[in-house]
């Protein structure tokens, strides 16, 4: 049998618009909440349906009068702020193109980077941030009139005006959205058509500088049904149609997805990325879930693990989705204590969710990580280096085809030329195969996959072994190419809890337990313990908060002689 998936199942989002959809929970129910924002555990804002469609509307206007117009390009940028929201919908509404941008480097150049690359980008509009951070960010590269918002020196030559979500606590600059509310009749809002772009996102850049991808009105729209088939909130009375999602606006998996398609209310983080230590972001979690009590939530798979792990939790939720990354079967224990089900998403920024599962008590797994299939018009492939299908259980990467095709990176032509495959199939770079309960399980990218004495092994599997040490925060597993053989040496520089100690040799020895590699294979651990392991003060992140895996192997592979069969240190501070 071929490692080939189809689903028959009929798409059922509509082919309408976003504002289409928010003016409709405006109409039905104003005084619905549609976003709660919370600040490190701390209430911080509210919005009705009611008001964020009238501000939009406002706001929308005021862009049309400024000049703002089909095709034009607009950043946005900042925390989860109801501003934001108001951001991209009035700019959907002119039938220009909301940019999302980040504010990660102190230099500002993620975001100049990500504007240069897109081009066009006539107005940005940001909220100033915590101690007017955001604002010093933006002034590394321009220069803004405090009064008027006008940009009068910038490294961005079509950007003309600069715009704050709301006053800053010291800066001088003090134009702001306020300024560009209309509420006048004069000004007429164009029709908006379901392939307009309604967002152009950034891919999470864990292998290199993130790309820009465009999503339609109608792409979007299927991304939101999709997280409401997995979250089965299709079944849930209106008023229990209440969901966490602590993510940035900015990114797929926070993306305002599922409350434009449910007019249900969102459960928020100003900054998920705020905390000084995943520890002290999972306090803030669990504070919002028991203050809030949502039905439904979604978590990345390190959080999700995290509140598995505490004691403390007092709530059940009806169901839970999870992804970014392989999600090992353990996340299951967590079925009739803390949720009802477990919904497995897959996915990429490319072309957004095109697979998942639905786990609940009655479930019965045969494997390791947990396996999805394809969701409404959908089909999966697992691929040889050849791009053949494989046989049925044989690894290979996995190739994807969704109903709205992806249309490649904005003004990146090259690297769209490598993952998009004859006949609509998206190259994902993804290591897995498919089980004899016809899921796939995805176990690490294939750009990361080793070969060992002709065994190909995915860092993924490693990494998942080490992170059960105690001592062990993060890791990110690679292979150095020994100098004689050509063969992949597999090493690992690991993250480890303040105040612990746990030395290399211990941790090779607790992995080679928890790998479990049987006396009569002792060769495999050639494959499956690092040979050598740094232990690092930091591990660089990317954007979206995700550990950088090249950044990390860059500043690790120095540090390791194989020649001499030494490294050099042992410990070095990153930043």
């Amino acid at each position: 049998m071929e490692s080939y998936l189809r689903s028959t199942d009929p798409v059922l989002a509509p082919y309408t618009t976003i504002p289409n959809l928010l003016q409709k929970w405006a109409n039905e129910d104003p005084n619905r909440l549609a976003c709660i924002i919370y600040n490190k555990g701390n209430l911080q804002k509210t919005i009705t349906y009611g008001e964020l469609y009238n501000k939009s509307v406002s706001l929308a206007k005021g862009l049309v009068r400024y000049g703002i117009q089909q095709g034009d390009v607009v950043g946005v940028g900042g925390n989860n702020t109801a501003e934001f929201l108001i951001c991209i919908f009035a700019i959907q509404m002119t039938r220009a193109k909301p940019l999302h941008l980040t504010f990660h480097m102190k230099d500002g150049s993620d975001l100049k980077r990500m504007m240069q690359l897109v081009g066009n980008c006539k107005m940005i509009m940001f909220d100033p941030g915590e101690g007017d951070r955001h604002l010093k960010i933006v002034r590394n590269f321009m220069s803004i009139d405090p009064q008027n918002g006008q940009v009068t020196q910038c490294e961005i030559p079509d950007l003309k005006l600069a715009v704050l979500h709301s006053p800053p606590t010291e800066a001088v600059e003090r134009f702001t959205l306020q300024d560009l509310y209309n509420d006048g009749n004069d000004v007429h809002l164009p029709q908006i058509d379901p392939d307009d772009t309604a967002a152009i996102l950034s891919t999470s850049g864990s292998t290199g500088f993130p790309k820009a991808v465009e999503f339609s009105h109608y792409s979007i729209l299927l991304n939101g049904y999709n997280i409401h088939y997995l979250l089965q909130t299709e079944s849930f009375d209106k008023t229990e149609l209440v969901y966490f999602n602590g993510r940035p606006f900015y990114w797929m998996g926070g993306y305002p997805h599922w409350e434009i398609v449910t007019g249900g209310t969102r459960i928020t983080q100003s900054n998920s990325f705020a905390p000084t230590s995943a520890s002290a972001g999972t306090n803030y979690v669990i504070e919002i879930l028991q203050k809030e009590r949502p039905f439904c939530a979604s978590f990345g798979t390190p959080m999700l693990q995290h509140i598995l792990h505490r004691q403390d939790i007092h709530i059940k939720i009806r169901s839970v989705m999870t992804g970014s990354q392989p999600v090992p079967s353990t996340c299951l224990d967590g079925l009739g204590k803390i949720f009802d089900s477990l919904a497995v998403a897959y996915g990429a920024t490319e072309l957004g969710f095109g697979a998942g599962q639905i786990y609940t008590a009655s479930s019965i797994l045969s494997q390791k990580y947990l396996g999805v299939v394809p969701l409404s018009g959908v089909d999966l492939k697992v691929v040889d280096h050849n791009g053949l299908i494989v046989k049925s259980q044989a690894s290979g990467e996995v190739y994807i085809r969704t109903p709205v095709r992806f249309q490649g990176y904005v003004n990146n032509e090259e690297k769209t030329k490598n993952v998009i495959m004859p006949c609509g199939w998206y190259k994902t770079d993804d290591y897995a195969y498919i089980n004899a309960d016809n899921s796939l399980v995805v176990s690490g990218r294939i750009s990361d996959v080793m070969e060992i004495s002709g065994a190909k092994v995915a860092p993924f599997v490693i990494e998942v072994a080490m992170k059960k040490h105690k001592d062990v925060k993060d890791v990110v597993v690679f292979p150095i190419k020994h100098p004689l053989t050509d063969n992949d040496i597999p090493c690992a520089s690991v993250l480890t809890w303040k105040g612990t100690d746990v030395t290399e040799d211990e941790l090779q020895n607790f992995t080679r337990d928890t790998m479990k590699i049987d006396e009569e294979v002792k060769m495999l651990e050639d494959a499956y313990i690092p040979k050598y392991i740094l232990f690092l003060e930091d591990l660089p992140v990317t954007g979206t908060g995700k550990t950088d895996r090249k950044a990390t192997i860059k500043l690790s592979v120095p540090l390791i002689d194989i020649s001499n069969d030494v490294f050099r240190n042992t410990r070095r501070k990153i930043y």
